[in-house]
């Protein structure tokens, strides 16, 4: 017998969308913590809140893209500055979280018929 396959639901209370594994992006064996919304509710979201979120995620990378060069990760050590791009690499990712579940809050009301 083989395993059920792994299903995420949409985040907006009451609709029925799912989906599972993607080629290039797979869902992992855990779910916990993870949202996702679907095509019929991100449509409605104001692109100028996922322009927001499209910019504190690429500020995300930005900062992960320079911490994976290890030429640039010892210079942070050896000039005393790690802690201060921790801090601020943290920051970032905070923001980050901020601005999805700012759209996700924006596709809940919009579908709710509380805003839009």
């Amino acid at each position: 017998m083989t395993a059920p396959a792994l299903r995420l639901c949409c985040c907006v209370p009451y609709c029925r969308h799912t989906r599972g594994s993607r080629k290039n992006d797979p869902l992992p064996a855990d779910l916990a913590g993870w949202e996702w919304i679907c095509a019929a509710h991100w449509r409605p979201v104001p692109w100028p809140i996922k322009a927001r979120r499209r910019q504190l995620d690429r500020r995300v990378a930005r900062f992960e893209r320079a911490f994976d060069r290890p030429a640039y990760r010892t210079k942070l050590m050896t000039t005393g500055r790690y802690d201060a791009f921790a801090a601020a690499m943290n920051r970032a990712r905070a923001g980050a979280r901020q601005g999805w579940a700012t759209c996700r809050d924006t596709a809940i009301e919009i579908a709710m018929g509380i805003a839009g």
